[in-house]
């Protein structure tokens, strides 16, 4: 099942699939329930299983349905890997976000007054990805005196591009605003950074939490303050940034690779089979 309960033929589908004594599993990675509260409902009361993206989202299902599975995000690390990171080309410090800008807007003025402080003491660039163009985004930062902003690409790039455009990232910055929606997000955008052995910086909001020892495989910063002193303690040591971006990677290998996550899917599609 799709995890966007949109369209009829996915309810069509769902029905016959039901008649026909298949299981039927519904995936959720997002909270739709906000859009479409009695769709989403229906799928997950009404599938045989239920695999989530995250721990909010598993809160949700629970309320519907009694098999719900966390199934975390996968990350190819052959792709997002260490071993194609390269260093600034203009000797600064690169700053990385990137994600579907224009929807998340609220995210990125949380950045606004800590870059400002940040550009007065340090030499950073801080590189947007995905975007596209949006005047409103390029206005947000280039008002910031003595920070260097790269946008990126105005054209959507694909996804296996994504590694090569982040490789020479010393930051990765995935902060959060505390609502229903952004708790119940999967953390991709800091599970890429951590794959690449990228030190991640993060607010404290949803999955982030069970994703991020805080000081161990990465920074959890809930007020301005925090972001602008611990992204200058990595700035400042970066013995302590290679540090924790290899234990990032670490975590990914082990619990959220593609070879991981296959074997929970597998693992969870095997234990319902047997009891059918």
């Amino acid at each position: 099942m799709t995890s966007r309960p949109e369209a009829p033929i996915e309810l069509f589908l769902h029905i016959v699939s039901k008649a026909a004594r298949k299981i039927t599993v519904f995936d959720l990675d997002d909270a739709i329930f906000l859009d479409h509260p009695l769709l989403t409902e229906y799928f997950t009361a009404k599938s045989d299983l239920v695999t989530v993206g995250s721990h909010q989202l598993a809160t949700f299902a629970s309320k519907w349905n009694e098999s719900v599975h966390l199934l975390p995000s996968a990350v190819n690390t052959d792709d997002f890997t260490p071993d194609i990171r390269e260093p600034t080309e203009n000797g600064g410090c690169v700053l990385g976000w990137h994600g579907t800008a224009y929807v998340q807007l609220e995210y990125l003025r949380i950045l606004v007054p800590i870059l400002g402080r940040l550009a007065k003491r340090y030499d950073i660039t801080f590189k947007l990805l995905g975007t596209m163009g949006d005047r409103r985004i390029q206005r947000m930062f280039r008002t910031i005196p003595d920070l260097n902003v790269d946008f990126g690409p105005d054209r959507w790039v694909p996804y296996e591009g994504l590694p090569a455009l982040i490789a020479d990232v010393y930051i990765g910055l995935s902060p959060l605003t505390n609502t229903l929606w952004s708790r119940s997000k999967c953390a991709m955008k800091a599970l890429e950074y951590m794959s690449m052995g990228i030190p991640v910086i993060a607010s404290p909001v949803g999955e982030h939490n069970y994703l991020i020892e805080d000081g161990v495989n990465g920074l959890l910063a809930a007020s301005e303050d925090e972001w602008v002193s611990k992204i200058s303690h990595l700035i400042e040591e970066p013995t302590e940034s290679d540090r924790i971006g290899e234990k990032a990677r670490e975590t990914v290998l082990r619990n959220y690779s593609l070879a991981a996550v296959a074997e929970i899917f597998a693992n969870t599609i095997q234990s319902r089979a047997t009891r059918s």
